[in-house]
């Protein structure tokens, strides 16, 4: 609508200015013809040139006032620069074909610098210098990566005055399902193009955020076990899933622990803890979760035979996993585990960890601003 105003406005301003240059050069030559030689014919020519000057004068005011009328109101909203941050390391990751999907879709006037993580890069680095050009020029952070690497770069983040926007590029995309983001990179920027900056919570594990969730026990384990699979049958959510069941039943492992949560303290011995704050991998377990952004999902299994935890697994797989007695889950606003050792291995993320004891989760409610539609719901 601006661009309109602005148009017509010009136009306007051209063609009145143009009216009065002819209607000045035609008054000129008349007066060239019929004025009397002399000091008389001077003063016709300068009253002449006066009156045209002035008559452009006014035209150019009369613009001015028109535009400044037709625009009362309105403001001009200054589109951030967008910077792209991409790992080609994570997941299903395509490098060239993202580069070339960023130059096509995203206008120049936007593009800014891009940083790629390559193999031998170091991702700490690189995300440092990314996210000093990202406040030196107040622009958007877009992350081109999985649930990992958009963990990373919230925790580096989160407090800071920087908006990040999520192009999903990892295994189960977890983060950009949760929040309704298109999974395909070409519709994932075009997303970003329309969207809004939005405040969202984050799940925080001492001085550390998570996006997805944190295991324990038997989950380290799966993880560990994933990444050595992928390396040889490559990425996919069918050779992790495989792989964390054939982990799950080949383990043993037993955890004990006590769990502080709603004023209760809790006794366990586990093989597996999950603390969830997800809502897409809660109904991927079971449809009939109830997640709530504001609060912690958290699942505990009882010690089983090799039977059940193979019934367990069939349940979770087949999105059934309330059915299964041998499960224990409660929502709550903080939790404190303590084990009877210094430090404890960690899936964060999907990311190996080591913690120093307890474990304490909680949920900071002004976590990091994300470009999404405005539903977080």
């Amino acid at each position: 609508m601006i661009g309109i105003i602005r148009d017509f406005s010009v136009r306007l301003l051209i063609y009145s200015a143009r009216s009065v240059f002819v209607n000045g050069n035609r008054c000129f030559q008349v007066l060239q013809d019929r004025a009397p030689v002399g000091w008389y014919r001077k003063c016709l020519l300068k009253a002449s040139a006066r009156k045209a000057i002035g008559s452009l004068n006014s035209c150019y005011w009369q613009g001015c006032y028109l535009y400044r009328k037709r625009t009362r109101g309105v403001q001009l909203v200054r589109q951030p620069p967008l910077i792209l941050f991409s790992n080609s390391a994570s997941g299903s990751a395509q490098g060239d074909r993202l580069l070339a999907l960023w130059r096509e879709l995203v206008p120049s006037y936007r593009r800014s610098e891009t940083f790629i993580l390559e193999p031998e890069a170091e991702f700490d680095a690189l995300l440092t210098r990314a996210l000093l050009y990202c406040e030196r020029c107040n622009g958007v952070l877009v992350v081109a990566g999985g649930d990992g690497t958009i963990s990373s770069v919230i925790n580096k983040i989160a407090g800071r005055s920087i908006t990040m926007a999520v192009v999903p590029q990892g295994t189960f995309n977890f983060f950009a399902r949760n929040y309704n983001i298109p999974l395909e990179p070409d519709a994932a920027l075009r997303f970003v193009l329309s969207a809004e900056p939005v405040t969202l919570p984050l799940a925080c594990l001492n001085d550390r955020s998570f996006v997805v969730s944190v295991g324990l026990g038997l989950y380290p384990k799966v993880i560990a076990a994933r990444e050595s699979h992928q390396q040889v049958a490559g990425r996919s959510g069918f050779s992790a899933i495989v792989s964390g069941v054939w982990t799950l039943l080949r383990e043993r492992h037993i955890s004990r622990a006590k769990l502080h949560y709603n004023g209760n303290t809790q006794r366990l011995a586990t093989p597996l803890l999950m603390v969830i704050h997800n809502r897409r991998q809660l109904e991927q377990l079971d449809s009939r979760f109830q997640g709530d952004p504001q609060r912690l999902a958290v699942l505990r299994v009882h010690p089983v035979s090799f039977g059940a935890m193979l019934r367990l697994l069939a349940n979770g797989l087949l999105g059934r996993l309330l059915d299964e007695e041998n499960i224990d889950c409660f929502n709550t606003d903080e939790l404190r585990v303590e084990i009877r050792r210094r430090r404890v291995q960690v899936a964060l993320d999907g990311e190996l960890i080591k913690m120093r004891l307890p474990l304490r989760f909680h949920i900071r409610r002004h976590g990091v601003r994300c470009l999404l539609n405005g539903d977080t719901s």
